[in-house]
């Protein structure tokens, strides 16, 4: 299935807060409204970039206990070519399961 976005809906999108979209997802009654919501852990980082609107990829990671597979390659390189399946704008979305979080890290880069 292709999905795309015009640019004019981009900036729409961009001009709405976050709030404003989970309020109008909750009108879909897809799941309980105590479900699905983002707690005081979720912080903006790089403010300074402003709204991100795009196609999010989403993967976990594990750097303090790294699955016992010796070559995680095969596994980096199926992210890799699912992020480049979705339309874009994509962007990655990586939850560290690390306790405490940000043990190791991940980047990504354009591969062209």
């Amino acid at each position: 299935m292709s999905v795309s976005l015009a640019t004019e809906d981009l900036e729409a999108l961009r001009r709405l807060s976050t709030p404003t979209i989970c309020n109008a997802i909750e009108q879909f009654n897809v799941r309980p409204r105590n479900v699905g919501f983002f707690n005081n852990d979720i912080k903006c980082v790089f403010s300074q970039f402003g709204p991100l609107v795009g196609f999010a990829t989403t993967a976990t990671i594990r750097a303090e206990r790294p699955d016992a597979k010796p070559d995680p390659l095969p596994t980096r390189w199926k992210y890799w070519n699912h992020i480049l399946s979705q339309p874009t704008p994509r962007i990655a979305v990586i939850e560290d399961l690390d306790d405490p979080p940000a043990v190791g890290a991940v980047a990504l880069g354009d591969r062209r």
